[in-house]
């Protein structure tokens, strides 16, 4: 359940923020703190205010654990969203799926993944795992329900091209709120 993630995220937040925090707003942190560039992401999910109050925090403490990822990949079931769809048909999020199916081949050719991979919401949690510091691996294959093996190094290419400076700010953090914003929290 992901009140049961936002609680969990929340606790190791602390008392530190000024106000009280809605389950969005901490699930938001925990995924955009789970990221390879934490802090600016946090800064775009969030109010200045509360921002500067999570960075001041060490944000690795709050990102979500791999446990808690595959908690809300599990009970994320949203109905047609918005934001999910109006995000997919962007330019980055364009280019990262033609990446991804051309480096994924294996993995995508695989029923159970070709049909997980169809799915909107999929496409856009699997941007974001593969923006994670830790587990990328193990997120993606989160995400579509397993991998080929053979693909794991297409994979670390892949995620290389995202990692760090190449990270877009605005597309991860739209879907950390495009995903948010679909979940029932």
């Amino acid at each position: 359940m992901s009140s049961g993630v936002a609680d969990s995220i929340r606790s190791r937040i602390g008392p530190q923020p000024t106000r009280m925090l809605s389950d969005a707003e901490v699930l938001k942190i925990g995924l955009a703190a789970s990221c390879g560039i934490p802090r600016e992401v946090v800064q775009f999910v969030v109010d200045r205010q509360l921002a500067k109050e999570i960075n001041a925090l060490n944000t690795r403490n709050v990102a979500l654990t791999s446990d808690e990822f595959k908690t809300l990949v599990f009970n994320l079931q949203p109905l047609q969203h918005d934001q999910i769809a109006s995000l997919i048909k962007g330019e980055i999020m364009t280019e990262f799926i033609t990446r991804f199916e051309r480096q994924m081949v294996c993995t995508i050719s695989e029923q159970a993944q070709h049909d997980a991979w169809r799915l909107p919401h999929v496409k856009v949690l699997t941007y974001v795992a593969l923006h994670s510091e830790d587990a990328t691996e193990e997120r993606v294959e989160c995400c579509l329900g397993g991998m080929v093996r053979s693909d794991i190094r297409r994979l670390e290419d892949l995620r290389s091209m995202y990692d760090g400076d190449s990270a877009d700010i605005y597309t991860l953090g739209s879907s950390i709120e495009a995903l948010v914003g679909a979940m029932r929290v």
